[in-house]
C-alpha cells in the first residue's frame, strides 16, 4: 500500500480521522453517558465539527444571570419571614 506517509499515525502533514472529547478522563463517561461530550471531529486531518462555543457561553452568562437572582429573590424570601417573625412576636405579646 505505502501509505505510511499520510496515514497511520498521528502527526503533523498526515490524515486522520480523530474525535476529541470534552471529558476529564475515560471513567467520566460511565457516569455522565447519554449526554454530548464532544469537542470536535476531524476527518482526513480536517475539521468537520466543532462544538459551537458560542451557545455554552450564553448558556454561562444566563446561569450567572440566573444564579444572581435567585440570591436577590432568597434574600428578599429571608428578610420577609424575619419580618413576619417580628409581627408574630408583636402580637403574641
Amino acid at each position: 500500500m505505502d501509505k505510511q506517509d499520510t496515514i497511520g499515525s498521528i502527526e503533523v502533514g498526515k490524515k486522520a480521522d480523530i474525535t476529541v472529547f470534552d471529558a476529564p478522563s475515560m471513567a467520566y463517561f460511565l457516569y455522565h453517558f447519554g449526554i454530548n461530550h464532544t469537542d470536535s471531529v476531524y476527518k482526513n486531518g480536517k475539521i468537520s465539527f466543532q462544538k459551537d462555543k458560542k451557545k455554552e457561553d450564553i448558556m454561562k452568562y444566563n446561569l450567572e444571570k440566573f444564579n444572581k437572582r435567585f440570591l436577590i429573590q432568597k434574600k428578599k424570601i429571608k428578610n420577609f419571614f424575619i419580618l413576619f417573625g417580628d409581627i408574630q412576636k408583636m402580637e403574641m405579646r
